[in-house]
């Protein structure tokens, strides 16, 4: 998956939904772990960019979280950033 986390856009790491589902695990979990985690559930092997140390760490704790529950992966899969930083897959032949 290039740009699983949309450069760190705010309209998706600031998401509502995102956040209070990162809250809901009560385990620390963000927001940008869930996209992540959400992508390798999904299938899809995320290659993130990391600007530090600390996100890297972050971004490979994703790996160690529990699969998404059924009704975490609905509220993701039902978002629409809108907010393509990339090409379109859908358009490709």
């Amino acid at each position: 998956a290039h740009c699983p986390l949309q450069h760190g856009s705010p309209s998706l790491l600031r998401d509502p939904t995102l956040a209070r589902l990162a809250e809901a695990r009560g385990d620390g979990t963000t927001p940008a772990q869930l996209c992540l985690r959400w992508s390798v559930d999904s299938g899809f092997v995320p290659i993130p960019k990391a600007s530090s140390r600390a996100r890297l760490v972050e971004n490979l704790a994703a790996l160690s979280l529990p699969p998404l529950s059924a009704s975490e992966r609905a509220a993701i899969d039902a978002l629409d950033a809108n907010d393509r930083v990339s090409f379109d897959p859908s358009l490709i032949a």
